[in-house]
């Protein structure tokens, strides 16, 4: 396929839109230069592959989450909770990201750069789908651990303020800051939505080469939420450990109390196995698009992995749904 266009790549960062010769200009160190007679080749086999990969498992992961979400609205102990709006809201972004994200972002890829989307799709469309419900996800599951963190640590506080007003807002925050921050790359400030003439796919690029931009707002979309997830959950495995281990050197008189402290610790350990999951398949993709944007804008074989990593924690979190539906055992994590 020849685009007719030079792609000059020195640091990964493209600085401005392809223009009507669609010519794409970076800054980096390292240099990749497309002449304006290069022929791109249509999608590989092995992407091919890959992103049919990702539609299997995002169709997998659809129904199993709406399984989830059922098992959460029928079950009696959760329903009569606080924190029970939290979980759901967690599973029905999880239903947006594999109905939604991640077959539009696989599409985008098996179409190619051949396909000619519609006018301002990446930079409109793209942005306010991708970059809306994956930084919801994100802080709406930070927000579900907090709220975990403080009902096991101050009861008596988190009955006097976590009301249903409080969980309102809870539920409303998450989609207030993803808003915000996928208003950025729509109205192309500081950071915009391009879209890859070698590859086809949309991807995320500083309005000035400027690290620092990209840093910064992949530091508020995924790094501050998982982090502050990370520290909830990490005190509540270690409140959980040692409060079990305390339990035994005093002989376990009460066995009661030592199953129930041995099935919390069960329960804590699996969420946080589930959170490391979930890091493990966003971080990888957030590193490459902060560091080294140049690999994902120019191969489509990587960015088709990196996305199948990162939309498959929202079809695997279902293997959760035994733990989650067993939390009435110790009701005072979550009320």
């Amino acid at each position: 396929m020849d685009l007719n266009s030079t792609l000059t790549i020195t640091d990964g960062h493209p600085v401005q839109n392809p223009n009507r010769n669609g010519t794409f200009l970076f800054h980096s160190s390292t240099n990749l230069n497309v002449s304006s007679n290069t022929t791109f080749q249509g999608v590989s086999q092995s992407t091919y592959s890959l992103m049919v990969t990702v539609l299997v498992t995002n169709a997998i992961g659809v129904p199993a989450n709406l399984l989830m979400l059922a098992a959460i609205v029928t079950y009696q102990p959760l329903r009569r909770s606080k924190g029970v709006a939290l979980l759901i809201q967690c599973v029905v972004i999880d239903i947006l990201l594999s109905a939604i994200v991640g077959p539009i972002s696989s599409i985008i890829l098996l179409l190619g750069p051949r396909h000619a989307l519609p006018p301002m799709f990446c930079r409109l469309g793209y942005s306010l789908i991708n970059y809306t419900i994956h930084p919801a996800s994100l802080y709406a599951m930070a927000l579900t651990a907090v709220q975990r963190l403080c009902a096991t640590l101050f009861p008596l506080t988190y009955r006097r303020l976590f009301t249903r007003k409080s969980i309102a807002a809870m539920i409303l925050l998450p989609r207030l800051i993803a808003f915000t921050l996928s208003a950025f790359p729509a109205a192309a400030y500081q950071v915009q939505m391009v879209r890859s003439p070698a590859t086809g796919g949309c991807f995320l690029v500083p309005v000035v080469s400027n690290g620092k931009t990209m840093l910064v707002y992949i530091t508020m979309s995924i790094y501050l939420p998982t982090s502050v997830t990370c520290d909830a959950y990490v005190i509540l495995l270690l409140r959980s450990w040692l409060l079990l281990r305390r339990e035994k050197q005093n002989a376990g008189n009460n066995k009661g109390k030592l199953h129930s402290l041995q099935h919390r610790l069960g329960i804590t350990r699996g969420l946080f196995l589930s959170f490391l999951w979930h890091c493990l398949a966003i971080y990888p993709f957030a590193l490459m698009v902060t560091f080294f944007p140049e690999i994902l804008s120019t191969s489509s074989l990587i960015g088709a992995l990196f996305r199948w990593m990162t939309l498959s924690f929202a079809t695997m979190n279902p293997v959760s749904t035994k733990p989650i539906t067993q939390i009435h055992h110790f009701r005072g994590e979550f009320h």
